[in-house]
């Protein structure tokens, strides 16, 4: 499953003040996350995500969720188990890079099996 650890000090209510939705194009493939919802606990944030490549459509959910250790795990919602492609990846990466860059100075990426999408 593709996933990005984020290092460093993490506030998804931050996250939630800070977002707006994102429209990406790259040749005839789409990437849209149009929503963010946010558990009432602050602990867990889910980002509504469809991507469009050749024609496939796919809906799905890319998972925040705050360690106890400090950071927090972006994942794809297992619930929703979209095929793994590029554009998938790719999505899933754009979602760490914006937590990531809530506070570029004390986070940075750790652990993650989709190196090749970060930017």
């Amino acid at each position: 499953m593709p996933h990005v650890v984020v290092e460093g000090p993490v506030d998804l209510e931050v996250l939630r003040d800070r977002f707006r939705p994102l429209f990406d194009r790259q040749a005839q493939d789409v990437l849209k996350i149009e929503s963010l919802y946010l558990e009432r606990g602050g602990r867990d944030a889910l980002l509504d995500a469809l991507v469009v490549e050749s024609g496939h459509r796919q809906h799905f959910f890319v998972h925040v969720r705050l360690r106890d250790e400090g950071g927090a795990t972006v994942r794809l919602l297992p619930q929703t188990d979209p095929e793994k492609t590029a554009g998938v990846k790719r999505t899933v990466a754009l979602v760490a890079a914006f937590v990531r860059d809530l506070d570029p100075d004390r986070c940075r990426f750790g652990a993650t099996n989709i190196g090749e999408f970060l930017r």
